[in-house]
């Protein structure tokens, strides 16, 4: 089941470059992009370092290179389900020169230049979203074929269909479920974010009755359950995501989580309180950040301190007046109520 959902960015975490020479006797405008290549695995239910160091590495001793390779596990005694474990990483850099078409380039005020590509982001389909209104249902699931049993891949469903909706066998739709509205407290009091979307598994039509549809489920996400709804299969960019600097002038807050945390790190999925009305595309880098109360001195004299920059959101889905993310880097604690801004430099 899941219980934290986090992103494993199997491919380029975009990181500074400068423009430089590219070789003896000769400039030539254009920078080098560094980028880390990664293979990661999703720890699940019974998982331990000397399992996987087996599975994957074919040599169980290896788990203590394993646990090197992984400085965010305190104790390799000790991983826990949905926790990502890194199998695999290489840095290298490579040199763009200007002009290339596949690398966007942002100019900072400070001198500095990020070439950035792409990047692709695995389980797309997984991700939930907050829009003003409710998707329109397109059935609800009022039971799975056998009592008792969790509703999960391979399990059969019995649906009741919109009655202003035709079906046929093999029609697929996205199950998810509809878990109300969530607040902003962020832009006035009482403000509605919109109703948030989870996504819960993948169904496909297997018979059409004349009362009940019944299905199969070929993927699912978390604990499917009697009540959840069925919309039709979302547009996902199964290609890799372009990169690019967030728009100047947006300003919103990270207004909540998927998973309703308390502490948000990198690879977790988050909601902004800004859209497509705004001016947000998808492959938008955003910093969070917080703003310091100024220090009074003795005086009274108010010394103004600069903004923490806490971490980097990456857009992944945008709607009318909210926006889907991720974390790519978190250096600083974060948490829901974090500002973003557009900033072309990355984190220190």
């Amino acid at each position: 089941m899941r219980t934290q959902q986090k992103i494993a960015l199997a491919a380029v975490l975009v990181l500074l470059g400068t423009f430089a020479a590219a070789g003896w006797g000769e400039e030539q405008e254009g920078g080098y992009i560094e980028y880390s290549q990664g293979v990661y695995h999703t720890v699940k239910k019974g998982d331990t370092l000397w399992d996987l160091s087996k599975r994957f590495y074919d040599q169980p001793s290896l788990w203590p290179d394993l646990w090197s390779n992984n400085p965010d596990i305190p104790n390799p005694h000790w991983i826990y389900p949905g926790q990502i474990i890194t199998l695999y990483q290489r840095t290298d850099r490579e040199w763009v020169p200007a002009g290339d078409p596949n690398a966007v380039r942002a100019q900072a005020a400070s001198g500095y230049v990020i070439h950035q590509k792409t990047i692709r982001i695995p389980a797309l389909d997984e991700i939930g979203f907050i829009q003003e209104d409710p998707v329109p249902s397109s059935g609800v699931i009022v039971k799975g074929n056998i009592a008792g049993v969790l509703i999960s891949t391979g399990v059969t469903v019995y649906v009741k269909p919109v009655s202003t909706m035709s079906y046929a066998e093999g029609d697929r739709f996205t199950i998810w479920r509809n878990e109300g509205v969530v607040m902003n407290p962020y832009k006035g009091i009482d403000r509605p974010l919109g109703v948030k979307h989870r996504i819960m598994g993948q169904m496909v039509v297997t018979h059409v009755g004349p009362e009940i549809i019944t299905g199969r489920v070929e993927d699912s996400y978390d604990g499917i359950q009697a009540g959840d709804l069925l919309m039709p299969p979302r547009a996902i960019r199964d290609e890799p995501i372009a990169l690019k600097p967030g728009k100047p002038g947006v300003e919103g807050h990270i207004a909540a989580t998927e998973d309703n945390l308390t502490l948000i790190g990198d690879g977790h999925v988050v909601f902004l309180d800004v859209g497509r009305k705004d001016g947000v595309e998808v492959g938008q880098i955003y910093t969070a950040y917080y703003k310091q109360d100024p220090i009074r001195e003795a005086d009274d004299t108010m010394i103004a301190l600069p903004d923490i920059d806490a971490a980097q959101v990456l857009v992944l889905s945008v709607e009318a007046e909210t926006s889907t993310a991720v974390v790519l880097r978190s250096p600083e604690i974060l948490q829901t109520g974090a500002l973003i801004r557009a900033d072309s430099l990355p984190l220190r």
